[in-house]
């Protein structure tokens, strides 16, 4: 029995040994994570596009080739919000070094018949002979709200209208009043000829804001048997701004907003521009500009009419960036330089995407990725610049930002700055570099030292001769007396 229970101790502290040297803890493999550029939950509308960025980090001690990051549409694609425009999604990263991430974006399509809930969309990173990395992204589906149709206008009686120029239908950016006889002489029964704005175009086709363009505007004569005449157009933008500052968004760079052309056939049809500054502070928006009509029919009967448009604008995208804080200004190859400085986005709208690489013909090339920067923010950019070949005078390194508006149109800037590079000093020694001792002559010093020496010894042995009647205790003390007497002069 105890002899039993001894082995079941040996047993037992066997166990609790091999517990504590190899602990039974599971450890995950490194490989790829997944992580979104933006935190916010994304919100897709039946038809509209949105972009989703991924940033993709290699974890592992290796070089990781040939990365494939794409969603998981699943079995049915119940969860999937987005139309299906392409066989495939995918995104392919060449390399990613140890510990280095970059960030892929894929440009969606929320689909027909989404409804207002949550989906799960699953993103997936692989590479070969790794485990496949997943990522959960929430996406809040909107269903867009119902468009009113406009309600179609009666033609006023007796008088048969032009049909509207091809995709007229398609336009909510314009709509046309009614035209009434401003004139007190009698018309009779006689119908109102109607002229309406068919479309308008600006060139550049984007409207920026605090530039100038040239609106034109499409005009057609619907009445198909009055020539209408002496006709007079009024541009009036609405006011938009603060209560103390209100002004019209769109302002005549010649500084009048009438336009005249002589007469539109009947059935025919006209054109007028004008030209026209969007008001710098205007945000991403439609804005309404008014356009009254004064002509004339047949008889010299005055009429008036009036339109509105809808012009978009887009806001420029303003930032500074502030001066760089070098430290240290100078270093030799090998060493590195810190980099710093901050960008300021002045703009009222956000920057997607900024990066900003540095490139020089004596450092090694260094990118940072900033993610987006909203309006009125600030991103630091921060690195560490390395030398590579010696640049006493200076070497002349470029930063380009790089940032896409909400378009997706990508747009850059760059500025530049010096550091000196010096060569390090070189620790090899040559033959040239071990100092040589000097051949000389004779050494008179040490000769003369040995012929004194000589001298004092020869000298005592004559004094040990003479006396040689003494002891040998006699003599070896006038030896050492002698020597005593040597060392002391």
């Amino acid at each position: 029995m105890r002899r039993m229970k001894s082995i079941l101790a040996g047993i037992m502290v066997l166990l609790c040994f091999v517990g504590g040297a190899f602990p039974m803890t599971a450890f995950a493999a490194a490989g790829l994570s997944l992580s979104v550029v933006e935190e916010r939950t994304p919100e897709v509308v039946s038809g509209e596009a949105i972009q989703i960025g991924l940033k993709v980090k290699n974890e592992t001690e290796n070089i990781v080739e040939n990365i494939e990051v794409h969603p998981d549409l699943g079995m049915d694609g119940s969860q999937w919000p987005f139309a299906t425009e392409f066989q495939e999604y995918k995104e392919v990263i060449k390399s990613l070094n140890p510990g280095e991430e970059a960030v892929v974006s894929f440009n969606l399509t929320g689909k027909n018949n989404i409804e207002n809930k949550r989906y799960n969309v699953v993103f997936v990173a692989e590479a070969k002979d790794m485990e496949v990395s997943q990522r959960l992204i929430y996406v809040n589906g909107k269903v867009p709200e119902p468009i009113e149709e406009p309600q179609p206008q009666e033609e006023p009686e007796g008088e048969s209208e032009g049909e509207p120029e091809e995709g007229m239908g398609e336009m909510p950016m314009v709509s046309n009043g009614e035209p009434v006889y401003s004139g007190s002489g009698s018309t009779g029964n006689k119908a109102v000829p109607r002229v309406i704005v068919t479309g308008f175009r600006t060139e550049p086709a984007e409207v920026r804001t605090g530039a100038n363009f040239t609106l034109f505007v499409q005009l057609k004569n619907t009445s198909k048997t009055t020539t209408v005449s002496n006709m007079l157009f009024d541009f009036n933008a609405s006011s938009e701004g603060k209560e103390e500052n209100v002004a019209p968004a769109f302002l005549p760079t010649s500084g009048s907003s009438s336009v005249y052309i002589d007469s539109i056939g009947a059935g025919g049809a006209g054109e007028v521009s004008i030209n026209l500054n969007a008001k710098a502070d205007l945000v991403n928006k439609p804005y309404g500009l008014g356009l009254k009509m004064v002509y004339e029919d047949g008889s010299g009967n005055q009429i008036e009419g009036n339109s509105e448009l809808a012009l978009s604008v887009r806001q420029s995208p303003r930032f500074e960036l502030s001066d760089f804080d070098i430290a240290p200004d100078e270093i030799t190859v090998g060493e590195e330089s810190n980099v710093m400085c901050n960008l300021y986005n002045l703009g009222r709208i956000k920057l997607y995407n900024v990066k900003a690489s540095f490139t020089g013909a004596a450092i090694e090339k260094e990118e940072i990725f900033l993610g987006h920067v909203e309006s009125g923010a600030t991103a630091s950019i921060d690195v560490m610049l390395k030398g590579t070949k010696a640049a006493p005078k200076g070497d002349a390194i470029t930063m380009t930002v790089s940032y896409e508006d909400e378009a997706g149109n990508q747009q850059t800037m760059t500025k530049e700055m010096t550091i000196k590079i010096e060569k390090g000093e070189d620790t090899t020694v040559s033959e040239m570099d071990v100092p040589q001792k000097e051949k000389s002559g004779i050494p008179i010093v040490p000769i003369v030292a040995g012929i004194v020496i000589l001298g004092v010894f020869v000298t005592i042995i004559l004094k040990v001769k003479k006396k040689k009647g003494n002891g040998k205790d006699q003599i070896e003390e006038e030896l050492l007396d002698a020597l005593e007497g040597y060392s002391e002069d």
